[in-house]
């Protein structure tokens, strides 16, 4: 195995643990005590990050585990097709950056109580990840 296959194997296990660890702290303040906020407003924030680092880590690690041939051509491509590369990076940065846009509004709108949008933008989130996951696939079948 390629140390790169190694790599995203153990970044994806630290995602799953920290997505566990964010689910179990928050469950746990809930069980002990709910003074600390009288509406559960960061108890449920901290559950919802977990769940997300949870799935993330889940669906990211089966894809690289389904197909190790895939994350190895990657790495031998990389040296080849340099352009692609940056738009490929690029890309995935803008995924992360309006990923983390769109929670950070999720957190205003729970705040704030406005379950249309807040529907709206989790929706807009969850469909970001899946049409991701659905062009990794489908790109991934190309090469």
């Amino acid at each position: 195995m390629s140390e790169e296959y190694v790599k995203k194997i153990r970044h994806s296990k630290i995602v799953i643990i920290l997505g566990i660890l964010i689910l179990i702290v928050s469950n746990i303040f809930l069980l002990l005590n709910y003074t600390f906020t009288e509406d559960g407003f960061w108890i449920r924030v901290l559950n919802y990050v977990g769940a997300f680092l949870f799935v993330f880590g889940l669906v990211r690690w089966y894809m690289i585990k389904r197909n190790p041939a895939l994350v190895e051509s990657n790495e031998t491509t990389e040296l080849d097709k340099r352009k692609s590369i940056i738009r490929g990076q690029a890309a995935y940065l803008t995924l992360v950056i309006s990923t983390i846009v769109l929670a950070l509004m999720n957190v205003i709108f729970i705040y704030l109580d406005y379950l249309i949008p807040l529907y709206l933008s989790l929706g807009l989130m969850f469909g970001q990840c899946i049409i991701y996951i659905v062009l990794i696939w489908h790109y991934g079948k190309k090469l």
